[in-house]
């Protein structure tokens, strides 16, 4: 009876010992990397299930990256739980659920053993280096290219067992739903080919050619929506200025980088200890010795493998396991500011698992007591991990105690001082968040976010000069920053000098043509500053073409309309407005004035009474005013 229900006792621990672990993210928050512009803050992602909101993750690219399937998947949590964050963590946790029971059953079917796949679940489920991929709501693409990961793996063995066409069909289309969830995904085909090698031993004597070339013959079409995946990416990346410019950061240095962090993720695997969200790109490259000395490690593990890789193949598999699929992200071709990152483990160490939990069995075969050794050492290992992941996911609870872990754990992090900081002005803490944009400064002067962060503070509090100096400061280091220059434009437009406020925006707009903000402002500064109507109902026009959500926009295109007489137009545009966010009392204000000018006195009574009842209370001037005019109307 054991036998029979064994693998129903092990899945119920798995997950029993997941939820317990993770169970806290139902109360953590969104955080400020990433997830306001995957999900919170992104209209096209929050407002739910929409055919506009569909077609737009399939047809533009956010987060740098072309992944429609990802964002769909965001749109069904905001349309199932709104903008409740524990949810949309809970679906992260039951995804990585998902795929620490499909990787046991996959290895247990493919490989034929039952406790050393169990092992290597548990460990794949519980690796704190895992947390970041699973607690990050903006992470969701590893996990769920993860399950397609693992799912097209699982075609393909039953295409292999059973040589059938649908099988293999099914393949090709597990793999191109799983590079529209990530196109971390395109080493895939490589992988089934070590597969191939070890444990479907489909390449009996060697790689030798006449054994290899059916092998890739039949993985063309994978090949082929590999090469595809990846010329869409580096598109997606350019376009976005999400790869680094080659000049910022010399190819040597990123070599050196790229070897630097194979050898630091190992020593993560099995010291996960000082673990942050976010690990800095070294101003000052490692020295010559540091990076000599980790590449002939990798190379004398590498060697090792190969001469060993005959007799015990999950040597092979599991290395270049760990190696090829890490490569696209290893930093060669340079994607962000971090010079490496938790959640690019999540896949490459399950080859590494498998080396452990096969070596381990290995190396113990021969002794007395070996199974009381692997279960000791395997209980022991499973309870560390628990503890640590335990606490690791603590620090996801809110941006500030993500970033004050990271600046806990790492030294010289500007990057985390800027998004702590960022935190801190979400919170109205701006003096707070000054300080730490300037220590985020003091670290990397050429940090043109930080001193863009940091005008936006000045500006909060009024010292706009000072702000003008930080917006200049970041446009120096960078002058093709659109939301500097924006933001610029923002404070000449506070201060009256609508002319500069014009050709701020408009250098913006020339920069990113689909800037809808900047449209927006420009708009409000050929209105307000200048009377040119014609000119403001043209941006605003634009605006709400490349986000017909904009609820503010509406309204003021609904202002700058009655300004010139059309009033019926105008109330058109209010009851848009208000039809995307119902509580803004201006909006009820303005509508209720244009229809009055109308004639109109039932809807402008209707809209003064909606204005008293979403006014808030320092806007009393207005709330007598309302009053009043109802009592005249009636």
């Amino acid at each position: 009876m054991w036998e029979r229900y064994k693998a129903l006792f092990v899945i119920a621990g798995l997950m029993a010992v997941l939820l317990g672990t993770f169970w806290r993210v139902r109360g953590f928050d969104f955080v400020n990397c990433d997830d306001y512009g995957y999900v919170s803050k992104n209209e096209h992602i929050s407002t739910g299930l929409t055919l506009e909101n569909i077609i737009w993750v399939f047809t533009s690219a956010h987060g740098g990256n072309w992944h429609p399937l990802t964002g769909l998947s965001h749109i069904l949590d905001c349309q199932l739980f709104g903008l409740n964050p524990g949810w949309h963590h809970f679906v992260n946790l039951i995804f990585h659920i998902a795929n620490t029971l499909l990787l046991f059953t996959t290895l247990r079917q493919i490989c034929g053993v039952f406790w050393r796949s169990a092992f290597v679940a548990a460990v794949f489920g519980l690796h704190p280096v895992h947390v970041e991929s699973v607690v990050w709501i903006s992470e969701r693409k590893d996990v769920l290219s993860t399950l397609f990961f693992l799912l097209t793996i699982v075609s393909y063995v039953r295409y292999v067992k059973l040589r059938s066409a649908g099988w293999y069909l099914l393949t090709v289309l597990l793999f191109a739903l799983g590079l529209m969830t990530k196109p971390m995904l395109v080493t895939l085909p490589f992988v089934l080919l070590l597969l191939d090698y070890w444990p479907l031993n489909r390449i009996e004597s060697g790689l030798k050619g006449h054994n290899l070339y059916p092998l890739l013959r039949e993985k063309i079409p994978l090949f082929i929506l590999s090469a595809i995946s990846s010329a869409v990416t580096v598109i997606v990346q350019k376009k976005t200025g999400a790869i680094a410019d080659i000049e910022l950061i010399p190819l040597t240095n990123r070599i050196a980088n790229a070897i630097i962090s194979y050898g630091a993720y190992i020593w993560k695997l099995f010291y996960p200890i000082k673990l942050a969200v976010v690990y800095p790109y070294p101003r000052v490259i490692q020295p010559l010795w540091h990076i000599l000395a980790v590449a002939a490690l990798l190379l004398a593990i590498t060697i090792v493998v190969i001469y060993f890789g005959g007799k015990y193949k999950y040597l092979l598999t599991g290395w270049f396991w760990y190696l090829g699929i890490l490569f696209p992200v290893i930093g060669i071709v340079q994607v962000g500011m971090q010079s490496m990152a938790d959640r690019y483990t999540y896949i490459p160490f399950i080859g590494l698992f498998i080396i452990l939990a096969w070596g381990t069995n290995d190396l113990f075969a021969k002794y007395r007591y070996s199974k009381i050794i692997l279960w000791s050492l395997s209980f022991l290992i499973i309870v560390i991990l628990a503890i640590v992941t335990s606490s690791q996911v603590s620090c996801w609870r809110d941006s500030i105690s993500l970033f004050n872990r990271a600046l806990s754990v790492t030294e010289n992090n500007f990057v985390a001082y800027n998004g702590r900081g960022f935190a801190y002005y979400e919170k109205g803490q701006f003096e707070e968040a000054i300080s730490d944009y300037k220590k985020a400064i003091a670290i990397n002067p050429q940090y043109s976010k930080a001193y863009n962060n940091l005008g936006l503070a000045y500006e909060k509090t009024g010292r706009y000069d000072l702000a003008i100096e930080e917006y200049n400061k970041a446009l120096a280091i960078n002058p093709q920053f659109p939301e500097a220059l924006n933001n610029r434009g923002l404070v000449w437009y506070e201060t009256g000098n609508f002319d500069y406020a014009i050709a701020d925006f408009t250098k913006a707009i020339e920069i990113n043509p689909v800037y809808d903000t900047a449209y927006y402002n420009r708009g409000n500064a050929y209105a307000r500053g200048k009377g040119l109507y014609d000119l403001a109902i043209a941006d605003y026009n634009k605006a709400i073409e490349l986000n017909p959500r904009y609820a503010m926009c509406f309204l003021n295109r609904g202002n700058v309309r009655c300004l010139k007489g059309q009033f019926d137009v105008g109330v058109l545009d209010y009851n848009k407005a208000i039809e995307l966010n119902p509580a803004y009392p201006h909006t009820y204000l303005n509508k209720a004035i244009a229809c009055e000018s109308l004639g109109r006195k039932n809807e402008a009574i209707e809209a003064y009474k909606f204005f008293l009842k979403y006014a808030s209370p320092n806007q009393q001037t207005q709330i007598e005013y309302a009053k009043q005019k109802i009592k005249q109307l009636e």
